[in-house]
């Protein structure tokens, strides 16, 4: 018998009466366990494994090649996120995300802190888009995809010279900024429009809160007045990223 804990990421039908639960954990990673008549009205745990929870399990080995859970009893079930729909979303945005996006038996343990804390966050009432935002740059991060934001990957400018334009560029595949002047002078060299399509237009403090969100300083990110359509500007590089990289 194994005791670990992990957050449930998910889980699906295996068999009349039994589930498989995607689970990550700090010390293994992402794994994989069998609860067995967990479906029956009788069992113990079908009101306890629940997407998101904290949990910590005692496994025994089974005929088949998964594990087998004994019991499970949760940590943190995180209730109040159920209460609201935006952050119950989120909190499975992030538990996808996780899922999609990691190996089994591949820990990456400030991934596994990283996730629990921004579960924590979404508890305190934390803004659900802003958080995301948060969730979404740090996995890259975390996943060897940190974008260069504080100097033009181009011509190496960098701080007020750089900052001082309201807009810059951002270059989606080699993941970092670009200067306006940069991307003039790139904009009139390319002859084809598809080659210039990877240069994304963003606001410089869409650049600044993300840097500051990669560089542990989430509160000072927060602090800024993040307007709406900075926030809808953000969200917007974070998706190209995201579907770029992943």
């Amino acid at each position: 018998m194994a005791d670990l804990r992990g957050i449930i990421l998910r889980y699906s039908d295996f068999g009349e009466s039994n589930k498989v639960y995607t689970v990550f954990t700090r010390e293994l990673g992402k794994i994989s366990l069998v609860a067995r008549g967990v479906k029956s009205a009788k069992s113990k745990l079908s009101g306890v494994l629940q997407p998101f929870t904290y949990m910590e399990f005692s496994t025994i080995k089974g005929k088949g090649k998964l594990e087998t859970i004994a019991s499970a009893a949760p940590l943190n079930a995180y209730y109040d996120l159920r209460l609201d729909l935006n952050r119950l979303n989120a909190a499975c945005h992030f538990a996808k995300l996780i899922n999609k996006n990691t190996e089994e038996y591949a820990p990456i343990p400030i991934l596994f802190d990283f996730f629990l804390a921004s579960l924590d966050l979404l508890v305190c009432s934390d803004d659900p888009e802003f958080l995301t935002c948060h969730f979404e740059a740090n996995l890259l991060s975390f996943s060897g995809y940190t974008p260069v934001l504080t100097n033009c990957i181009n011509c190496g400018s960098t701080g007020s010279s750089l900052f001082l334009h309201p807009w810059l560029y951002f270059d989606v595949e080699n993941g970092g900024v670009i200067c306006p002047d940069c991307f003039l002078h790139m904009a009139q060299s390319v002859g084809n429009e598809e080659d210039i399509y990877r240069y994304k237009r963003i606001a410089s403090g869409s650049a600044q809160i993300m840097f500051f969100m990669l560089s542990g300083e989430y509160e000072k990110a927060k602090s800024k007045k993040i307007s709406k359509p900075l926030l809808e500007d953000l969200k917007k590089l974070l998706a190209s990223l995201m579907d770029y990289y992943f």
